[in-house]
């Protein structure tokens, strides 16, 4: 593979990586909406599958929040590497 070769499959990486966090942020917004429906719907419940939807709610958006830096941290990676190639 050559230089340029090299290059052009970062860059189609870099954007299906974009691609990705487009697509994650579009989930994860309406994960966020699923979860503000079930706190409105079921706030004052205490009942222990309630409880365990808020939990998974609550640690699904974690989970994006880590996917979405972690794509950042790999893109930010590809395209130094692009520069360094020139």
């Amino acid at each position: 593979m050559s230089i340029e070769d090299a290059k052009a499959a970062i860059r189609k990486g870099i954007e299906a990586s974009e691609r990705a966090k487009s697509t994650i942020r579009d989930a994860d917004s309406h994960g966020r909406l699923a979860h503000t429906l079930a706190l409105s719907t079921a706030h004052d419940s205490r009942h222990k599958a309630v409880e365990r939807g808020f939990d998974c709610l609550r640690e699904a958006e974690h989970e994006v929040d880590l996917v979405l830096r972690r794509i950042e941290v790999s893109t930010d990676a590809a395209n130094r590497y692009l520069g360094i190639l020139g």
